[in-house]
């Protein structure tokens, strides 16, 4: 694992490179070493032809699966982590159970929408599977996987539409502008998930 904060890492598995994302823990008699919390790579992929093209980020985050599954089962904390989020709005009791609905408010400033989001798979520790419904602008699939590694986590997100406007807008500049965000996004997963980690340790 390299040391310098910034510095490239291939990815084991997709040969992307990553970036180290900073953050710091404490050690023994309180010596102070600096650590990622993550390890992160994003792209945008063609699925074949005929077939629209996926946002994929992937990171490496530094906390257990049943750990960030935590995180994912509980709706509530959405707001926390999920970029542009205002504010939660409702949560089903059985989330993130196939079915349940968490609805959100999304936007800057006044500049908003409800968007709901209904699982459509669950596999606890390993799969979540939701589609996003943001009223006349269609609707999207958002696949988290989590894939146990080592200790860790390797947590690959990928983002695409389903119908809607969003179909047409469909493409490189769009799905760059996702990929930015869902890394921003994974970003902060990542920070919440360290975070507690070290304070359950």
């Amino acid at each position: 694992m390299p040391s310098p904060e910034g510095a490239p890492l291939r990815h084991p598995v997709h040969g992307a490179p990553w970036r180290l994302l900073g953050g710091a823990r404490r050690f023994g008699l309180g010596a102070r070493l600096r650590m990622p919390e993550a390890y992160r790579a994003s792209s945008v992929e063609n699925t074949g032809r005929g077939v629209v093209s996926v946002a994929r980020n992937r990171s490496l985050i530094l906390s257990s699966p049943s750990e960030l599954w935590s995180l994912l089962s509980d709706g509530h904390r959405y707001g926390e982590w999920v970029t542009g989020t205002q504010q939660v709005l409702a949560v089903d009791p059985h989330w993130p159970e196939v079915g349940a609905r968490l609805q959100v408010r999304v936007g800057v400033g006044r500049l908003t929408l409800d968007d709901t989001c209904v699982v459509r798979i669950c596999e606890p520790q390993h799969r979540l599977q939701l589609e996003a419904k943001a009223g006349p602008f269609g609707a999207a699939r958002i696949a988290m996987n989590l894939i146990p590694w080592g200790e860790n986590t390797l947590f690959i997100l990928d983002w695409h539409p389903l119908r809607g406007p969003g179909t047409r807008m469909h493409g490189l500049p769009v799905d760059y502008v996702v990929a930015i965000r869902n890394g921003m996004m994974l970003t902060k997963l990542a920070r919440i998930a360290v975070r507690e980690h070290d304070i359950n340790a």
